[in-house]
């Protein structure tokens, strides 16, 4: 994967990041109900994909592979 495509990836993953941790910090800290609790299981799990993926792009090199 080029450098810049990478940097350009890896920029958008820590704004999403970013976004999804302030979303997550603003829910009460006691989920009464269903929708709350089910929203920030969500959350939770979209913030480790998004930690792994940050952790991939922060690599020097980064190999895509490329269906055919």
């Amino acid at each position: 994967m080029p450098e810049n495509k990478r940097q350009e990836t890896l920029k958008s993953l820590k704004e999403t990041h970013s976004s999804l941790v302030t979303e997550l910090l603003s829910f009460p800290l006691k989920a009464d109900n269903l929708s709350i609790r089910s929203r920030r299981a969500h959350l939770d799990s979209r913030l480790s994909e998004i930690e792994e993926a940050i952790q991939i792009f922060s690599r020097d090199k980064v190999y895509v592979k490329i269906d055919s």
